[in-house]
């Protein structure tokens, strides 16, 4: 299952439909992340692209994800972490944000961060620090693991199993 934009922002007609798009067996299901209409344990497998941030209560989505996947299923994640709500993204998604998934039932198999140098004052050829090798940055891993800075913009990318 994929936990992605309201199927209200989806064009029944793409722009690319002669390429196929919309060529597949895949069901869509309009609904929100805190009420999914699917029995329990339902899923091997949940990845949510960007868009937890845009969520009205993290706490019931994560809790409703959770159900809904089997015993030892994964729960795949990329998701923009930004100090500002907007009126698209209400949510305040701090660098504690994999503290705040364990909080809610799932153990955290491997997790990745970056952050966007240009909130760093750091300008280079690059626009990210990555907090992993080849090239780790000690500044992002301090970042990351004290969670005191919230003014800097980046993303948490991870891996998590239902506990």
């Amino acid at each position: 299952m994929d936990i992605d934009m309201p199927i209200c922002c989806l064009q029944t007609k793409p722009i690319d439909s002669h390429l196929g798009a919309w060529a597949h067996s895949m069901v869509y299901v309009s609904a929100g992340v805190e009420k999914l209409p699917f029995a329990s344990n339902s899923f091997q497998i949940i990845s949510s692209m960007n868009n937890l941030d845009h969520v009205t209560n993290l706490a019931l989505g994560l809790q409703e994800m959770r159900r809904v996947l089997q015993p030892g299923g994964k729960f795949i994640v990329a998701v923009e972490i930004h100090p500002i709500p907007t009126p698209c993204e209400p949510l305040f998604l701090g660098w504690d944000f994999a503290k705040t998934v364990v909080n809610n039932g799932f153990t955290l198999d491997r997790e990745r961060w970056w952050i966007y140098k240009k909130t760093l004052g750091v300008h280079s050829k690059s626009d990210v620090m990555w907090t992993e090798p080849p090239n780790p940055s000690s500044t992002v891993v301090e970042i990351v693991r004290n969670g005191t800075s919230k003014e800097h913009f980046g993303w948490f990318v991870g891996i998590f199993t239902k506990a």
